[in-house]
């Protein structure tokens, strides 16, 4: 602005300078008068306003000038300030939400799940005798899930279950009957969650081992509401141990796999004793194929010690498949087991027996919409009876005082899904158990349940 000043200035005077010097040179050239020499000047004086004129406004326009080049330099360091605040803030808000997500992160969580009864009856034939019990409501079970992150790498589970015991399942031993004898308090699993180097992971403490995965994961919970009689008596294991597992993926296929050393706990029979080892391994090889369709093998073994002294022998084993297309699920698992030398108790005390399980069942679930779906499952389950209880996880020590009861399950069941984690389910059970020592049992059962995870 100060060099476009000058220039105009010079230029002024250049013609202020020109007019002059001709105008004298028309006076000493061409005799001009006074009078003509007076108007000049009188011009050249006007010029001289008119220049001082200008040089004013020049001046009011550079101080206008200098005023908004001062605003904006002011303006400038305002904005600067505030955007250097906004990163503050935005540094200041992301610091925070950091915290919040670490210390939500390492809170401890609770969620749970509950297992009510809106209606349950039962009837049949024991020995050609007419049975039943009255139709009953109530709360069946409660499991609380409670966890602790500790670090990114550490977490601790400690999940209690609390189970009422009624006696309400059809059995040849002791028939259809409902007594309510008050409730039970487990741990379904307490321990410690390590994540390794290489993408291991390893789970210490007591556990539910992957078994059955329809078991210990309860898939079952969101189709069946009673597990047929003597299938809850095989598919069940708990143990206190240690856990590896790993995910391997060969191709297409997903392939993980779970490492185990086990012991028993709380006068369970799952492994053998608490003074006892058992090892196991499971496979759950999975792919997803064309056409919206999905399978999946399964496959466990357990091998070890069931007693205190180390004597004899136990292995249990399960086999598995599960396919799903677009609204269909076909399942199955076969399950069985052996523990060399059980005792007898009661009338059987002095003799020993192999005792062994066999059990299986096939399952065909077609989901209608994101609301309704439907099943029917055939079971078989055969195992021995009263003390010996190898696979109910709190029930006693081996021993067994009878002989073999066989079970055979038909469940129809249609369940309605309020939300994705809350169900009602019908259920109508059609079975016979048998008991060479007892007798038969054919019953039907008639169930209304709801189950909630919160």
């Amino acid at each position: 602005m100060n060099l476009y000043k000058s220039l105009i200035s010079l230029t002024i005077l250049l013609g202020l300078f020109f007019i002059t010097v001709s105008a004298n040179a028309g006076i000493n050239s061409d005799g001009v008068s006074n009078s003509q020499l007076t108007s000049l000047k009188k011009k050249a004086s006007q010029l001289q306003t008119t220049i001082n004129q200008l040089e004013s406004a020049l001046k009011s326009l550079q101080k206008q000038v200098n005023q908004l080049e001062k605003n904006q330099t002011t303006q400038s360091k305002r904005t600067a300030r505030a955007l250097s605040g906004i990163k503050n803030l935005k540094e200041k808000s992301a610091k925070q939400e950091a915290k919040q997500q670490e210390e939500a992160a390492n809170a401890l969580t609770i969620h749970g799940h509950l297992k009510l009864y809106l209606f349950d009856q039962s009837w049949g034939t024991e020995n050609g005798n007419n049975e039943s019990n009255n139709p009953s409501a109530g709360v069946s079970m409660l499991w609380l899930f409670m966890h602790k992150q500790i670090n990114p790498n550490l977490s601790i589970e400690i999940d209690p279950w609390i189970k009422a015991i009624t006696l309400a399942t059809p059995n040849v031993t002791p028939g259809i009957t409902r007594s309510q004898s008050g409730y039970k308090i487990t741990l379904w699993k307490a321990y410690v969650d390590a994540s390794l180097p290489h993408q291991w992971d390893m789970k210490a403490g007591i556990l539910v081992p992957e078994f059955s995965e329809e078991y210990a994961r309860g898939i079952f919970w969101d189709q069946i509401y009673n597990l047929p009689p003597g299938m809850c008596r095989v598919l069940p294991l708990h143990a206190a141990g240690v856990e590896l597992d790993k995910h391997y993926y060969v191709g297409n296929w997903g392939i993980p796999v779970y490492f185990y050393l086990l012991s028993n706990f709380i006068n369970s029979s799952d492994v053998g004793t608490d003074q006892t080892k058992a090892v196991m391994i499971h496979v759950a090889p999975n792919i997803y194929l064309p056409n919206n369709s999905y399978l999946k093998l399964l496959g466990s073994y357990l091998a070890g010690k069931w007693d205190n002294n180390s004597n004899q022998n136990i292995f249990r084993y399960e086999a598995g498949l599960m396919w799903q297309y677009a609204k269909w699920t076909l399942k199955g698992e076969e399950i069985g087991g052996k523990w060399d030398n059980i005792p007898g108790a009661g009338a059987y005390v002095g003799s020993q027996i192999d005792a062994k399980t066999d059990a299986y069942y096939v399952e065909t679930l077609y989901k209608f919409n994101p609301k309704w779906q439907g099943l029917i499952e055939y079971s078989y389950a055969k195992d021995l009876p009263g003390g010996f209880s190898a696979v109910d996880g709190i029930e006693g020590n081996p021993g067994f005082d009878g002989y073999y009861s066989t079970y055979k399950t038909i469940t129809y069941g249609v369940d309605y899904f309020f939300t994705p984690t809350s169900v009602i389910e019908g259920e109508l059970s059609v079975g016979k158990s048998t008991n060479p020592e007892v007798g038969y049992l054919d019953y039907s059962r008639i169930t209304l349940g709801w189950r909630t995870d919160f």
